[in-house]
């Protein structure tokens, strides 16, 4: 009976130390997302106000990217968790 007690808790004690690594590796990976999404889309940003006008670039090329680039950063932070 003893021998059952130290083993749930031995079961419970790695079962927290891998829950709280799962969280520090879902927030490392949401913290990757993010520092790429916003640096991308500042610079896209940056890049719509800057350049002279042109249809192809303002409503086809940079939507695109920045939807692509959310696409990428989504799929990025999932992996994680």
């Amino acid at each position: 009976m003893n021998m059952n007690k130290s083993m749930s808790m031995d079961i419970e004690q790695k079962s927290g130390r891998s829950i709280g690594k799962a969280l520090n590796i879902r927030a490392r990976y949401k913290l990757l997302s993010l520092s790429y999404l916003l640096p991308c889309w500042g610079l896209l940003l940056w890049l719509n106000f800057n350049i002279e006008p042109q249809l192809f670039a303002h409503f086809i090329a940079i939507p695109n990217l920045l939807l692509l680039t959310g696409y990428s950063a989504h799929l990025i932070a999932r992996k994680g968790g």
